[in-house]
């Protein structure tokens, strides 16, 4: 058996034993839903967006809509998952969700999912901001 057989032999065995151990699991693992109220968690998340991805968002000059998940831990933020958009606007809110000031009032580990939708500067009004939560489906929960 030459080495790429046997190493796909054996990652082929091992998705095969993790799907059945996870089918033959004890019903007794605690799952916490994924939480999506990130204003409650973090009330400056709006400010913190706007401020500081204001000037990417202009440089970039265009709109996206990027779902953003992270774990919080009573006030630390950990890992930090951004989906597909522009490489520049992944950096930054990657950036500030890391700096973001939350408290669970716990110190338990949570999801926290939010979707943060980026606005066409050149199509947007001077009113309007240019970075904003929007409403997070229900598919991603």
């Amino acid at each position: 058996m030459n080495r790429l057989t046997r190493t796909l032999a054996l990652s082929t065995l091992a998705c095969t034993s993790l799907g059945a151990l996870a089918q033959s699991a004890p019903q007794t693992i605690e799952v916490r839903g994924v939480r999506t109220d990130v204003r409650a968690l973090c009330p400056e998340v709006d400010s913190a967006l706007q401020e500081q991805l204001a000037s990417t968002v202009r440089d970039v000059g265009e709109g996206a809509m990027i779902d953003v998940r992270f774990e919080l831990r009573g006030d630390r933020v950990g890992s930090v998952a951004v989906g597909e958009g522009h490489a520049r606007y992944q950096r930054m809110l990657r950036r500030v969700v890391r700096g973001l000031q939350c408290d669970a009032q716990d110190t338990r580990p949570y999801t926290v999912a939010m979707r943060v939708q980026i606005l066409d500067p050149f199509a947007a009004s001077g009113a309007q901001p240019l970075v904003a939560l929007a409403a997070v489906p229900a598919g991603a929960r």
